[in-house]
């Protein structure tokens, strides 16, 4: 994909749903994750460059070091949490016990916060590592998608279907103008109203 003329970067990413709960917060919240290797999230992506706290490569932990996460950082206040606190993870895939099926559970520390400047994300969402994601969700080596930053953004149509020709049978490629298309009617709609 990083190969295909238009492309600036590619990056393989899973999205593994829960719900995560604090000290502070038993009740915990529901979040959004997505699981990245950070070095290329942070080529893809500019949620690196908008850390309100901690920092993004902190994802990537030793061994013997708990997994680390970046949340939201309204999220990270309705959580009670900053880093440098714990939070455990709970995802709806299950997984067998002795005593039957249980849901995959899994505690990590908060390694920072970021703020996209957009309620939506920084409520609901978080960044793990890959590995973290892929054994959360029990998919082995796998990813769900590969996201693609490209060179010019309003030639994004163009670059996908280059990858369609070359990887449809592998792939179903999405454009960002596609995966906005509620947004972009929002706004043509609000600017018709205000027109008016």
């Amino acid at each position: 994909i990083e190969a295909e003329e238009g492309v600036a970067a590619a990056s393989p990413v899973v999205y593994p749903k829960g719900l995560l709960v604090s000290s502070g917060s038993p009740e915990g919240s529901a979040v959004m994750l997505k699981a990245v290797i950070p070095e290329r999230e942070a080529r893809v992506t500019s949620i690196s460059a908008r850390m309100a706290s901690g920092s993004f490569k902190a994802l990537e932990r030793a061994a013997d070091a708990p997994a680390g996460i970046v949340l939201g950082r309204d999220l990270a206040e309705e959580l009670g949490v900053a880093v440098g606190d714990r939070v455990r993870l709970v995802v709806p895939s299950v997984r067998l016990s002795p005593f039957g099926a249980a849901p995959r559970a899994r505690t990590f520390e908060v390694a920072g916060t970021f703020s996209s400047g957009y309620y939506i994300y920084d409520a609901s969402w978080g960044f793990i590592t890959l590995q973290e994601g892929q054994a959360l969700l029990g998919i082995g080596d796998a990813a769900q998608a590969v996201e693609v930053r490209v060179r010019e953004p309003d030639r994004a149509g163009e670059v996908a279907a280059r990858l369609e020709k070359n990887l449809a049978s592998l792939f179903r490629i999405t454009t960002w103008q596609e995966l906005n298309k509620p947004l972009f009617s929002a706004f043509k709609v609000e600017k018709l109203f205000m027109f008016l």
